[in-house]
């Protein structure tokens, strides 16, 4: 039988009008899967859970200033007159949503947080970043892309709107006229969301999963205009921060020690990605750490002191030196290097000590030479004044660069304070290799980044132990509390090897508690001959270190956020991201959830509510210091 042709015609003309390319509809499939792609990260991003009420409205914001945005972005295809132009614009629209996001993945799996603003106009402050998000990355985060070419193959292959050489100007689409319009009117209302639109929890996780990555950036970026920016009103912040340190002075119930140290030359040695594990480990039968073994002896060290570091090493600075903590997603020198500071640096120096950074990096690193002076330090001795007879990977060598540095502090004024910084045990660990050095066998970790980071610590402990050497051979450490500390932990457990460090942890380190709990740093006070001997398994934070040193050096800290831990009741040590630890559990800022720390079970307490407003009230009164520059009058 043969078919009617009315019929035959009417189909053909439909599966060519699929052939056909069309504005719309290339602006609505890349519009839905850009909103699907965003929609999808956000229900990946870790923040507890805000309510009913709250969920209900970031989904309105969610829908509303996202697909507002990606809407106007897309928009503008409409007014390009050639169809590859209108596909080539789309697409890399498309494309940069998929970018922001594969980004933020593989930044999150490094760091646990995600990319600011702050982020981005600092990042050329990272020290190999490309090494360290290699070890972490996971090729599964592609996916976020890949669909682009696939559009591309699709799209191409369509028929143009019009034929080729026609005359008239393809139509502008009347529905994505109307649309834009709409779509303007809701971005409108983000200087008013950044101004009033805040979710029950604080910080960048939260704001990433309420209200999506789009939304977050424009707020971001409004909400630095000086017209919409909510300024701190000074008198009133002054005095709630006043208030804040005047509640931690009364907690201070003792000054057991006082000045038992007083008058002593002081140095700070921050020795990169040393962890508490290698304290005291042995790996085929050799210490790790044998040098820092033998001075524990005599020493006061701290076995619990947990890592509270946000990004990199000069947070770590900022927690020991100021007793402040850390930004979020952003270093306090690179954001605040006009503020003043009442710190270590500069509380010893107006004491007449003479005061001096050490560090075998570049100067302006993290703006160092700028903020350096800013904090108190006198003098900063950095790579251009060493001899460079040790580099690897273009790192100065510890070894060197500690042996140089005993030499300097030898030929300075008493008292004095030195800050030193070592360099070579940074991640990703392989900047000395075997043939560099082979001090220690690393069987059954060849290979891995925990091999590497075996090898880097036991060449830096061998290098402590030749510094601890010069000093005494020079007279000066029988007058010197020597404060060994690590920056911040290692590793950040998403490295792909997780295999080789759950056996080097002897943990689980993808169960959050358990993983937590091994998130500590060594801290050694060793001043021989003063009788200040002993281990301390209170749970602390970095930031406690500066007020305890005080304490035994008689110097007054009374602009330190940390405690005095030998003279005060243990409290939650808070870590990143509004989490914190106590002597049993662990709290995840990110989820919400409560943990005991020794086995990792989730948990409840009724203590944790007010645990967790006073954690973020301490973080507001931290964030205040900086944006009023508390100390400007001092």
């Amino acid at each position: 039988m043969t078919a009617k042709p009315g019929i035959d015609q009417d189909n053909t003309a439909q599966v060519s009008n699929l052939r056909v390319f069309r504005t719309e509809t290339f602006v609505l499939v890349l519009w839905l899967i850009s909103l699907f792609k965003l929609a999808l990260f956000s229900a990946g991003v870790q923040a507890p859970d805000p309510g009913w009420p709250w969920r209900i409205l970031g989904m309105l914001v969610f829908l509303g200033i996202n697909g507002s945005i990606l809407f106007l972005l897309l928009a503008p295809t409409n007014r390009l007159k050639s169809q590859k132009h209108r596909i080539a614009y789309g697409l890399g629209v498309h494309l940069l949503v998929g970018v922001i996001l594969l980004a933020n993945r593989m930044y999150n799996l490094f760091f646990q947080s995600y990319i600011s603003l702050d982020t981005l106009a600092h990042s050329g402050e990272g020290l190999s970043m490309i090494q360290a998000l290699v070890s972490t990355i996971r090729f599964g985060e592609f996916l976020w892309i890949v669909d682009v070419p696939l559009l591309a193959w699709l799209f191409l292959r369509m028929e143009p709107e019009r034929p080729p050489g026609d005359p008239q100007t393809p139509r502008r689409s009347a529905a994505l006229r109307l649309g834009s319009m709409a779509a303007c009117l809701l971005v409108l209302w983000t200087p008013v969301l950044a101004l009033y639109f805040r979710g029950p929890q604080p910080g960048i996780n939260a704001a990433m999963k309420e209200t999506g990555a789009l939304a977050y950036y424009l707020q971001d970026a409004v909400g630095r205009i000086p017209v919409v920016r909510r300024l701190p009103e000074a008198p009133l912040e002054q005095t709630r921060i006043a208030g804040w340190f005047e509640s931690l002075r009364e907690r201070q119930t003792t000054q057991e020690y006082r000045g038992l140290l007083e008058g002593r030359n002081v140095i700070f040695l921050q020795v990169e990605a040393l962890q508490q594990v290698v304290i005291g480990k042995t790996i085929n039968g050799r210490e790790v750490t044998p040098n820092l073994n033998s001075l524990l002896e005599d020493s006061l060290w701290f076995d619990r002191c947990y890592d509270q570091v946000e990004m990199a090493t000069a947070d770590a600075e900022v927690l020991v030196n100021q007793s402040l903590y850390p930004l979020e997603n952003v270093s306090v020198y690179l954001r605040y290097p006009e503020n003043t500071y009442l710190g270590m640096p500069r509380i010893l120096r107006d004491q007449g000590y003479a005061v001096a950074a050490f560090h075998g990096h570049e100067r302006s690193f993290y703006s160092r030479d700028q903020i350096y002076p800013k904090l108190g330090f006198e003098r900063y001795i950095s790579r251009r004044n060493y001899q460079l007879d040790e580099v690897y990977g273009g790192l100065m060598g510890d070894r060197s660069f500690l042996e140089q540095t005993a030499a300097f502090i030898g030929r300075k004024q008493e008292p004095f304070f030195s800050f030193v910084i070592t360099l070579t045990s940074h991640h990703p660990f392989n900047y000395l290799t075997e043939e560099d050095y082979d001090g220690i066998d690393v069987s059954g970790y060849e290979h891995s980044i925990v091999g590497d980071y075996i090898r880097s610590i036991h060449y830096v402990d061998d290098a402590v132990g030749r510094f601890v050497e010069s000093l005494k051979e020079q007279g000066l450490m029988e007058n010197t509390l020597l404060v060994i500390y690590g920056d911040h932990a290692a590793f950040n457990y998403n490295e792909r090897d997780y295999r080789s460090l759950n056996r080097f942890f002897e943990t689980d380190i993808r169960q959050p508690a358990l993983r937590a709990g091994i998130h500590r740093v060594p801290v050694i006070f060793y001043a021989p001959g003063s009788g200040l001997e002993g281990r301390v398994s209170d749970p602390m934070g970095m930031i406690d270190i500066m007020p305890t040193a005080g304490n035994l050096l008689a110097v007054d800290t009374p602009f330190a956020m940390g405690r005095d831990v030998l003279n005060s009741a243990p409290e939650p040590v808070i870590l990143g991201g509004g989490s914190f630890v106590t002597e049993q559990y662990y709290y995840s800022g990110k989820t919400g959830q409560l943990f005991f720390l020794e086995t990792g079970e989730e948990t409840d307490d009724e203590r944790v509510p007010g645990w967790l407003a006073a954690v973020w009230e301490t973080l507001d009164v931290s964030r205040l210091i900086y944006e009023t520059d508390y100390f400007a009058g001092d």
